[in-house]
C-alpha cells in the first residue's frame, strides 16, 4: 500500500482538478465556479491559494514518496511488516493533519473577498503580501481585469496563470486570485465587475 500511495494521491489530484474543470464550467458557470455566500449585509467569496483537498493529497504524496525510499533503503528491499504498516499510518495521518490545518485556514475567513452592500465597502483577502485586510470603497474601484502571467520552465516551456487584478485609485493593483484556467478568470472577473457597478473590464 504504501508503495503505491504517491501514485494513487497523483491520479487523484488530477481527478479532483478535473472534476473542478467541469464543475465551473458545466455545473456551475456563476463567477467561473467560485464558492459565493450571501450574507445579510452582502456576500463573500471564498478565494483562497489552495484548498484543502489539495494539502491534503500532496502531503500524502510526499509522505508517501519519502517513506518508501526510507522503508526500502533501511531494510535493503525487506522491510518487516511492523515498519510498512507504520509509515503508511504516519503517511496517511500526516495527510490527514495537512487537511485539517487548510481547511482551518480556509475557513477562518482570512482568503475571503466580502462585499458590505450598505457601506458599498470591499475587503480584499490576506492573499498575495497582503499582511492586513484592506477596506476599498467601490468609487474608488477603477477596473477590474485579467492579467496574464508567463511562467518559465526549466526546460524553456512557457505557461501562463491569470490573475484577476482591481485597478484602484490611489493604490498599487489588487491581485485576487491566481489561475491556470483563463476562462475561469474571465468569468470571475466579468462578475465581480457587475457586482460592483464598474464599467471596465479589462480581460486578458
Amino acid at each position: 500500500m504504501l508503495m503505491v500511495t504517491p501514485f494513487l494521491m497523483l491520479f487523484l489530484m488530477f481527478a479532483v482538478a478535473g472534476a473542478g474543470w467541469l464543475w465551473a464550467h458545466v455545473v456551475q458557470r456563476r463567477a467561473g465556479g467560485v464558492v459565493i455566500m450571501d450574507e445579510p449585509t452582502g456576500w463573500r467569496v471564498r478565494l483562497p491559494r489552495t484548498w484543502p483537498i489539495f494539502v491534503g493529497l500532496g502531503t500524502t504524496l510526499g509522505l508517501g514518496f519519502i517513506g518508501t525510499l526510507f522503508v526500502g533503503f533501511a531494510t535493503n528491499g525487506h522491510p518487516p511488516l511492523w515498519l510498512v504498516v507504520t509509515a503508511t499510518v504516519v503517511t496517511y495521518l500526516g495527510g490527514v493533519v495537512g487537511y485539517a490545518w487548510q481547511w482551518r485556514i480556509v475557513h477562518s475567513g482570512d482568503d475571503d473577498l466580502v462585499f458590505f452592500k450598505g457601506q458599498r465597502l470591499l475587503e480584499l483577502p490576506l492573499t498575495f503580501g497582503r499582511v492586513q485586510r484592506v477596506l476599498l470603497h467601490v468609487a474608488d474601484i477603477q477596473a477590474v481585469r485579467v492579467e496574464a502571467v508567463e511562467h518559465h520552465g526549466r526546460r524553456g516551456s512557457t505557461s501562463y496563470s491569470y490573475r484577476p487584478v482591481l485597478s484602484v485609485a490611489r493604490l498599487e493593483p489588487q491581485v485576487l486570485a491566481d489561475w491556470s484556467d483563463k476562462a475561469k478568470a474571465e468569468a470571475f472577473a466579468g462578475w465581480l465587475a457587475k457586482q460592483l457597478g464598474v464599467r471596465q473590464w479589462l480581460g486578458a
